[in-house]
């Protein structure tokens, strides 16, 4: 029996042993994957501050760039507005346009019928300032034989056979 139990003390302290490397083997890899864990949590708090640092400058652009855009949509509205003003101009001058060429030519118009009945208005004047002065009693032979009467109110002047008659 002693030799079995020394055998079994035996055989227990290589299972010891063999319990022990494997508990130093155990602790080693335990200890090596600390450390790679650390240098894991080392790289990724790098990474992360880089990531968030090229975060932040990109959100930083993109705030500047997003500020730069509504400057540029506020001009564009403004500037479509002042499109706006002056199509809106434009159709009024226009409208002005029209309403002056149509005036122009009313007083076109006007003129016309105003120097046709100033010429009708001249021809009958004369006409009775001729039968008039045909109708005078004779005293004066010229009156009596003309055959043309102009006047100029402008210039108070009347002329018979174009010699100048009466002068005021």
């Amino acid at each position: 029996m002693s030799q079995e139990i020394n055998f079994q003390i035996l055989e227990s302290r290589k299972i010891n042993e063999s319990r022990a490397s494997k508990l130093r083997e155990a602790k080693d890899l335990r200890a090596r994957k600390k450390r790679q864990e650390k240098e894991l949590e080392q790289d990724l708090s790098t990474l992360q501050k880089t990531v968030f640092k090229k975060s932040d400058s990109d959100l930083k652009e993109l705030y500047v760039k997003l500020g730069g855009e509504r400057e540029t949509i506020r001009e564009l509205l403004s500037k479509s507005k002042l499109v706006y003003e002056i199509e809106r101009i434009k159709e009024e001058r226009d409208e002005a346009q029209r309403l002056v060429t149509s005036l122009r030519d009313k007083v076109e118009e006007e003129k016309e019928k105003i120097e046709s009945r100033k010429n009708r208005v001249t021809l009958e004047i004369s006409e009775n300032t001729l039968d008039v002065l045909h109708s005078d009693l004779g005293r004066q032979k010229e009156f009596a034989e003309g055959e043309a009467v102009i006047f100029s109110p402008s210039e108070n002047v009347v002329y018979l056979d174009e010699r100048n008659v009466v002068v005021q």
